[in-house]
């Protein structure tokens, strides 16, 4: 069977996603999240992000297809294919390395290895790059847009989120985004936080199922 990549199959979860994206980070997160496409020619940021908290996240389907005013945003924003791509950076970071460093701790926190227990992993995401050279201008504005220095030569890492279930309800993408979250928490964690020693004690044997 073929499936549609229109709105109303993979084009609708894709730009869903475009939508959390946008406000993955709250006001007092010590992250950004910077979708690689911007909002659409006549928006502004900080009105399209209350759109988004008060007609988009955490609504259902119905809610969403009732409000015109969701819809038509839905309809200009986000990419033309199935994948979204981001980055993640510290706030008020402008160093293209840090930021690098973050990309790479979040892909290898939502992956599977050899030897890694696949129910151990929430998520799974992609990581890719943006070769200076190749991108020029263009990686010079995602790069400004992202809050990191654009007139440097370093390639920039990014995460890249594909939508694979043409039928996925708003509902459990307000859920993964909650989960990546803590997740981008966490591996800020890793990298910020020094090294602390503890010791457990348990009770029977240890196994990779508990």
């Amino acid at each position: 069977a073929v499936v549609s990549t229109q709105s109303g199959h993979y084009g609708r979860a894709t730009k869903l996603f475009y939508a959390l994206w946008l406000t993955l980070a709250k006001d007092d997160d010590p992250f950004v999240c910077v979708p690689l496409q911007n909002i659409p020619d006549g928006y502004e940021m900080e009105s399209v992000r209350k759109l988004i908290k008060d007609k988009i996240a955490y609504k259902n389907m119905a809610e969403i297809f009732e409000d015109s005013e969701a819809l038509q945003f839905l309809q200009l924003c986000g990419p033309d294919t199935m994948i979204n791509t981001i980055v993640i950076n510290f706030r008020d970071n402008d160093d293209v390395e840090k930021a690098n460093e973050l990309q790479l701790a979040l892909y290898e926190a939502m992956s599977i290895f050899v030897g890694t227990k696949a129910s151990r992993i929430p998520l799974m995401i992609m990581q890719s790059g943006l070769d200076a050279k190749a991108h020029g201008e263009g990686l010079k504005v995602f790069k400004e847009r992202s809050g990191l220095q654009a007139d440097d030569d370093k390639d920039m890492n990014v995460l890249v989120n594909t939508c694979m279930n043409p039928w996925q309800q708003n509902e459990s993408i307000s859920e993964i985004g909650d989960l990546f979250r803590m997740i981008v928490f966490n591996c800020i964690g890793r990298i910020k936080d020094s090294v602390v020693k503890h010791r457990f004690i348990l009770s029977g044997s240890y196994n990779e199922e508990n």
